[in-house]
């Protein structure tokens, strides 16, 4: 049966769920596959990993082979159809003895069941009309119908739009027989980067290198890699692909970056080499470290839409293309197809699809959630710097717009970044929390270790992933290669960045916090009724009991707000009706807010819970800070679990509340006395001794020695008292986490 579960801590702000991961397993199952031994698993201990459900299925969808074995990755399923993000991962030892089990299962007991869901060929059409109020499509959209889990189990059809102009994908969730669009996720990958050995910022010039694998002698094909130029498409697609390089008299593709071939351009053949020398070069590092990357096309010169921006995407499924792709994108004069930084990662998102189960996103009781999207950039920033041994990502494209990125470069996994405070509320910039601990890890390791234990590790990420539970199976894996001391330094690594009980709920302080909130830019105009974009950010503040003001403050690039709740946190539930938010009230601007009137928006004593929200098109950076007021003499202190405003007492002293006011006495065995104009707490002498202070410390003479002893004030009974209420010690803090 299972056992060894770890324990995660409990995090400041609520608890949220949290896929379980299960180690120091050491146990023989029936079966000769390993995926016949999964399923003896499951059936084994069904009781434990789906208390009180007898109806779902988990089945095992693939087995992936990492650098430390095999492992089986399993979803689950009801009604035939799976369970959106929940799915359980296995893995063995060499032995084929089960090793490790992280669960992220959801199991359906008393919880009601909708499964009224309007026709697929209907929501289909549904949401291409929606998109196509704004945009073209590059591709047929793609549709998969699921269980959605929660309070209550909701069926509904996750239909995915390649979209052309506005660039970028989205997955619209459809519920309800009428046909309800829920919520939009955007999944399109903004990276940038540069090419030659690095990119033309880090390298004076172009290098003769090899190109390997090819299986053409007339183009940039090979076995590995495809790459095609979309020179003469329309924006936003790579409809007119076609291999224009082609190789001189001796089979060589000596093409330089300048003249007609001035990567500037957008219709030159240099990048079609460049980017399949990159690809290879990846693909070779890949190999290195344990993967086994598929066959993938590469298209360049990928027409970008002006109002896009410069970008580039992986897709693993492109129309055209025949499975998956990487776009490199032509915008005005930047051409990312110069940059491997960029290459590496879109390859490194390539290679996370094939050897992970996370997904990119997630909805839980208190709205979107993207941690499949941070882990998944995380993972592609990684690798792509750790294969050119460079922490800086995105120098090239830097360069081109200086102003953007006044650094030098996009994003760097070399950084000091903490969570929750580092992260932002969207996905590239929260992946760099973990991309900061990996390259950590990298340092303390070096890359011969850290890259192929990595690989292992993402392989045991369930469908939903969060830092607390990758964190968890990080170290497990760590610790079947590594020695006790080192995965204790890993550890160490992971508490400093605060990692292993992490959630995306952020204690509010006088110094701020800065988040972001997509705008409905996200909708692109699309008849949904969306009222508003909740952010992933929650956040929450404590006022102390007896505090007078509150001084809150926010800033925002659009017309961003906050639902604000008393003592829970805001929820936002899809239901049969579409979204819908649980809140008190609408927090639309800062200012001070009086606490003792007793009838303002915020009172005393209580915790209050925000979620950001953008009503505007344009997406919204925003910034909230905010600190509450004690009296004059007061300050904020935990009693008996409780914030409250109380004196401030002296350092020797104790405080507490006699029912009536609040109380500071010396500990037991200690009365007060005065010394050097001050009331300090000394400790008891026998009879006929008296306190005398020598140096730092107390001691207790004979009452004839005499000599500058203290003069006790115990009649006053404040020492008695303190007798009294022994054990009604308060930790003195400034805030509670």
């Amino acid at each position: 049966m299972l056992s060894l579960l770890i324990s995660l801590p409990a995090a400041a702000g609520p608890q949220v769920h949290s896929p379980r991961v299960i180690t120091g397993l050491n146990r023989s199952l029936p079966g000769q596959a390993l995926s016949e031994k999964a399923q003896a698993f499951v059936a084994e201990d069904r009781d434990l990993l789906l208390p009180g459900d007898s109806q779902s299925q988990v089945l095992v969808k693939r087995v992936v082979d990492s650098p430390l074995g095999q492992v089986v990755q399993m979803e689950q399923r009801f009604a035939g159809l799976p369970v959106h993000g929940k799915s359980l991962v296995i893995s063995f030892d060499e032995a084929k003895r089960l090793r490790t089990v992280v669960c992220g299962l959801a199991p359906l007991s008393t919880q009601a069941v909708h499964g009224a869901l309007l026709p697929a060929a209907a929501a289909v059409e549904l949401v291409r009309r929606a998109f196509e109020t704004t945009g073209r499509l590059r591709g047929e959209p793609q549709i998969e119908t699921v269980w959605l889990s929660g309070e209550e189990w909701i069926k509904a059809h996750l239909i995915t739009l390649p979209g052309a102009e506005p660039f970028g994908d989205f997955t619209f969730v459809v519920v309800g027989a009428q046909g309800r669009i829920a919520w939009v996720f955007p999944r399109s990958f903004s990276v940038v980067g540069y090419a030659y050995p690095s990119n033309p910022v880090v390298d004076a010039a172009v290098e003769e290198v090899e190109l390997p694998y090819l299986s053409s002698t007339e183009h940039l094909s090979g076995e590995h890699v495809e790459v095609f130029n979309c020179t003469g498409s329309s924006a936003g697609t790579c409809g007119a692909k076609q291999q224009l390089a082609s190789p001189d008299e001796n089979g060589d593709y000596l093409i330089e970056p300048t003249g007609a071939n001035d990567p500037n351009l957008a219709d030159d053949q240099f990048v079609e080499v460049q980017a399949y020398y990159a690809i290879n070069r990846i693909h070779d590092y890949f190999i290195g470290i344990g993967a086994t990357p598929s066959l993938l096309g590469v298209g360049v010169n990928y027409p970008m839409p002006a109002a896009a921006g410069p970008n580039a995407y992986y897709s693993p499924s492109e129309q055209g293309f025949d499975g998956p792709a990487i776009m490199m994108g032509q915008w005005q004069t930047i051409d990312l197809a110069v940059d491997n930084d960029v290459i590496f990662h879109e390859y490194g998102h390539h290679v996370f699809g094939e050897v992970s189960s996370a997904g990119m996103f997630s909805m839980d009781q208190y709205g979107p959630v993207f941690y499949g999207l941070a882990f998944n950039e995380a993972t592609a920033d990684y690798f792509s710097c750790s294969a050119l041994d460079d922490p800086f990502l995105g120098e090239y494209f830097a360069s081109r717009l200086p102003n953007y990125m006044p650094e030098g470069y996009l994003r760097t996994v070399e950084n000091e970044l903490t969570c929750p405070a580092g992260l932002y509320g969207e996905g590239h910039d929260d992946g760099m929390v973990w991309s900061g601990f990996l390259w950590a890890v990298r340092e303390l390791l070096g890359a011969e270790i850290a890259d192929p234990l990595y690989l292992d590790v993402i392989a045991h990420f369930p469908g939903e992933i969060d830092f607390p539970s990758a964190t968890a199976v990080f170290l497990d894996r760590a610790a079947l290669t590594l020695d006790a001391g080192t995965v204790e330094e890993i550890r160490e690594l992971a508490n400093a960045r605060g990692i292993e009980d992490c959630t995306r709920f952020i204690p509010i302080t006088d110094q701020g916090h800065t988040g972001f909130v997509y705008g409905q830019n996200m909708l692109q105009g699309m008849p949904i009724s969306l009222a508003f974009i909740p952010g992933e950010l929650h956040y929450l503040l404590d006022l102390p009991g007896g505090a007078q003001a509150l001084d809150l403050q926010l800033s925002s690039s659009a017309d961003t707000a906050f639902l604000v709740r008393a003592d829970q946190p805001v929820e936002q539930t899809i239901n049969t009706d579409g979204l819908s938010a649980t809140y008190d009230f609408l927090l639309e601007d800062g200012g001070v807010f009086d606490l003792t009137a007793g009838s303002g928006l915020f009172e005393a004593g209580h915790r209050y819970y925000f979620q950001p929200i953008n009503r505007e098109f344009d997406n919204s950076e925003y910034t909230l800070s905010g600190q509450a007021s004690c009296p004059a003499g007061t300050e904020a202190q935990v009693w008996q679990d409780d914030l409250v405003c109380a004196p401030v007492c002296e350092a020797s002293h104790e405080i507490a509340w006699n029912g009536e006011t609040w109380v500071c006495f010396c500990p037991d065995g200690e009365l007060e006395v005065g010394w050097e104009g001050e009331v300090v707490c000394a400790p008891i002498c026998a009879d006929g001794l008296q306190i005398e202070r020598e140096g730092d410390e107390w001691i207790c003479v004979e009452s004839s020695e005499g000599c500058g002893c203290a003069t006790s004030k115990a009649a006053d009974g404040l020492s008695l008292f303190g007798l009294f209420l022994l054990g009604l010690s308060l930790r003195r803090t400034n805030r509670r986490a």
